[in-house]
């Protein structure tokens, strides 16, 4: 993985130097930097994903639903109602389990 890293951080700076751009260093980089350490004690069937990525796309999921009909002005109100229904309903199984 640090070879990997070392190699596209090389590509990185070279395409900026010349002024292409084609290749960003982003976070997941950095998270995959950890990963060979982490595997040691983690199998990545535990942690495929990151707990943000899962939440980032099921609110954009939701915030999608809620824009049909909905004043531009108004969407967040509606994603945040409709969260705390799907939270309620989500905390009410888990207790009556």
């Amino acid at each position: 993985m640090e070879g990997f890293l070392a190699h596209y951080q090389w590509l990185a700076k070279n395409s900026t130097k010349n002024k292409l751009r084609r290749y960003n260093v982003v976070p997941k980089h950095h998270y995959m930097a950890h990963l060979p350490d982490q595997s040691r004690w983690l199998s990545p069937r535990h942690a495929w994903t990151y707990p943000g990525e899962a939440t980032v796309g099921k609110v954009a999921a939701l915030a999608q639903a809620c824009l049909a009909g909905t004043p531009s002005h108004l969407v967040f109100r509606s994603v945040l109602l409709k969260y705390r229904v799907a939270f309620q309903l989500r905390l009410t199984r888990i207790l009556t389990d």
